[in-house]
């Protein structure tokens, strides 16, 4: 495991080198191996120039809230580093004739964002940013309940809430009526970045993500700009930004 991160993550800083106008490259790191964690980390931010980390929502199935995590949510808030979560299949056997992407992925971001929640690893991450992926899966629309239900209870709902707006999300297959005004509620228009899904979801449906978006925007160019590139430009994620 240890060398195919280093692998993957080689292939992506020279694909990063070859077009640097274009391409940027989040690392993969060996977990669950703690010690060779923190070397990747270490040689793909400081070498490789990666512009952050990229994450599974759960690996064997643990979630990223768990202790296991601990040593590399210390490094990464040491070095302010950007993370992208990722869901992965739910660590159980889906549901017969039911496709994982459809409720499964969303289900297991969700999972580990309230996994972190609850083990109070918000409050303890001061300085990495945190990304998650297909507008945030169920976060933003069930914020009021994730804060609600959990280890503080009804007096923690504030709290509990604010550390869930510490997110970032990104826009992939959210460009729609119906995903986005719960996003642009709870994030008030900030925390946003674009996302595609390509090559992976079918191209018609990556097509009209982003069709929905900008028409969704059409009266607010600003916005737009800012999911587009502006927050992205802020976070140190454009391409110009990257190391060659």
């Amino acid at each position: 495991m240890k060398d195919m991160a280093r692998r993957v993550n080689e292939f992506g800083a020279k694909a990063v080198r070859d077009n640097p106008a274009k391409f940027g490259f989040f690392a993969s790191l060996p977990i669950p191996h703690m010690g060779a964690v923190l070397e990747e980390i270490a040689y793909a931010l400081d070498k490789l120039g990666a512009a952050g980390i990229t994450l599974q929502a759960n690996m064997h199935g643990k979630y990223l809230g768990e202790d296991l995590y601990e040593p590399m949510w210390a490094e990464l808030d040491r070095r302010g580093a950007v993370v992208f979560i990722h869901p992965n299949r739910l660590p159980g056997p889906p549901v017969e004739g039911m496709l994982p992407a459809a409720v499964d992925f969303l289900a297991d971001t969700t999972r580990t964002v309230l996994s972190m929640l609850d083990t109070n690893l918000f409050s303890r991450l001061k300085a990495v940013k945190v990304i998650t992926s297909h507008g945030g899966a169920f976060v933003p629309y069930q914020a009021y309940r994730l804060a609600l239900v959990g280890p503080k209870g009804l007096k923690g709902i504030p709290e509990r809430r604010e550390q869930l707006q510490r997110l970032y999300f990104d826009t992939t297959l959210a460009g729609n009526n119906f995903t986005l005004p719960s996003l642009m509620a709870f994030t008030g228009g900030h925390r946003v970045l674009f996302g595609s899904d390509f090559p992976f979801a079918p191209e018609d449906y990556v097509i009209d993500s982003i069709s929905g978006l900008n028409e969704y925007f059409s009266e607010d160019l600003m916005t737009l700009w800012r999911i587009s590139r502006g927050t992205a430009m802020h976070m140190h994620l454009t391409p110009s930004t990257h190391a060659t």
